[in-house]
């Protein structure tokens, strides 16, 4: 079995190496947004909202940090709005962060030399691990 292990690891190294110079000498391939059609403003923004509504560590964290801290049977109706109020603008103000972060990162990427520089950089991780994995001993 000794040797069946050793081929497997050559071989999965070999194809480490092959992909990453694969990776490294690609083309550069264009994704314009701005092409992509047929979406609207409600649309994507209930798609954020079940995305949100959807994610189970918010829902646990939620349950866990409010019961831990906050007494929830003697919170008044007006207790309760200003809590729900102040979580919706947390939550709110961290999604919109993500999605101005989003934006202006497809500005950076999307300029000449950087998705080439990207690719040598994964290129050459990809490498070095088959390299470090057919030579390990």
């Amino acid at each position: 079995m000794n040797t069946l292990f050793l081929f497997i690891k050559y071989l999965g190294g070999a194809y480490l190496v092959w992909t990453g110079i694969r990776i490294w000498i690609s083309t550069r391939k264009t994704s314009d947004a701005e092409q992509i059609t047929g979406t609207s403003i409600l649309s994507s923004f209930m798609s954020g909202l079940l995305i949100t509504l959807a994610d189970v560590k918010a829902i646990f964290f939620y349950l866990v940090f409010f019961s831990a801290y906050i007494d929830l049977t003697t919170l008044s109706a007006i207790q309760t709005d200003i809590l729900v109020s102040v979580s919706i603008a947390a939550v709110a103000m961290a999604k919109l962060s993500y999605a101005l972060l989003a934006h202006r990162a497809r500005a950076i990427l999307n300029s000449p030399g950087t998705l080439k520089r990207i690719n040598i950089v994964v290129g050459c991780i990809i490498v070095g691990t088959g390299l470090y994995l057919i030579t390990k001993p």
